[in-house]
């Protein structure tokens, strides 16, 4: 998902920088769980805490950027492709850290 807002770089930088910004935290968020070796519930409680803002902060900002940009715009296209995938991005934050390979496998099948 985030190989679509390095391309719209190119034509759209601050909007595609936010984006990135928004992921490079969620995996900041899941590196720190896995550094401080922190069990399920306790990282389901981060994600709950920390996570959980930010997903809903960068979904609000997709849903509007979406129906202002133009349809041919790189940006709209990596924020429509982000939106159709939604519910597998969100996916993660009710598994725990060690099945993620699991979502990743479920994701490439579909």
């Amino acid at each position: 998902m985030r190989r679509k807002y390095f391309e719209a770089k190119t034509t759209d930088k601050d909007l595609a920088e936010y984006a990135l910004t928004k992921f490079h935290s969620l995996y900041e968020i899941e590196r720190n769980c896995k550094e401080q070796q922190l069990s399920y519930h306790e990282i389901k409680n981060v994600r709950q805490q920390e996570s959980v803002p930010i997903l809903n902060e960068l979904h609000e900002w997709m849903l509007v950027q979406y129906k202002t940009l133009l349809p041919s715009s790189p940006i709209r296209t990596a924020i429509a492709y982000s939106l159709e995938r939604w519910e597998r991005l969100c996916y993660y934050m009710h598994i725990p850290v060690e099945n993620c390979s699991i979502l990743r496998l479920k994701s490439a099948a579909l």
